[in-house]
């Protein structure tokens, strides 16, 4: 491999590993402030609807033992969501590892789409299907799922593509 080349390949894999580690500690910021929200929410949600009992003076008319279970699912769901970036954040970690350890370059870099080369627009009249040759008219043929004997005149070809359009 040519130095260029090698070079290259360097600060590929240099920047795609700058990126991944940005992405990283993004996410593990992102997973802590939301776990600190939900905390704070948490807390907040507590001592407001003791307030609010306390202010009613129906304490023993509400329910605490169903408050308590709701809070203790809504903690059992924060803590899925937590171990959800987690996992994701060890997903991104062997990525880089992956890439780390990778040699071949690819023509297309991991995170950009792959773009499809648009289909033509099928030729619809006879004039413009004339302007074709009989390699490519069979080349349409084909594209509609036409069987086309092999010895056919180019009139014939035509004929046959309009009449199973």
């Amino acid at each position: 491999m040519s130095k260029k080349r090698q070079s290259v390949v360097k600060n590929l894999l240099a920047k795609s590993e700058e990126r991944v580690t940005e992405v990283r500690e993004q996410l593990v910021k992102s997973a802590e402030d939301l776990k600190d929200r939900v905390n704070n929410a948490v807390e907040s949600g507590k001592n407001k609807g003791q307030d609010l009992i306390d202010k009613i003076n129906i304490g023993k008319a509400v329910d605490l033992d169903t408050l308590r279970g709701r809070l203790e699912g809504l903690e059992q769901d924060l803590e899925t969501l937590v171990s959800d970036l987690q996992e994701r954040i060890g997903d991104l970690s062997q990525r880089v590892a992956d890439l780390r350890g990778a040699r071949v370059v690819t023509e297309v870099p991991a995170n950009e789409p792959v773009i499809a080369e648009t289909p033509v627009p099928a030729v619809e009249t006879a004039a413009d299907l004339a302007e074709n040759t009989v390699a490519v008219l069979r080349t349409i043929a084909a594209d509609r799922n036409i069987d086309v004997p092999r010895r056919i005149r180019k009139a014939e070809l035509i004929n046959l593509i309009l009449a199973n359009n």
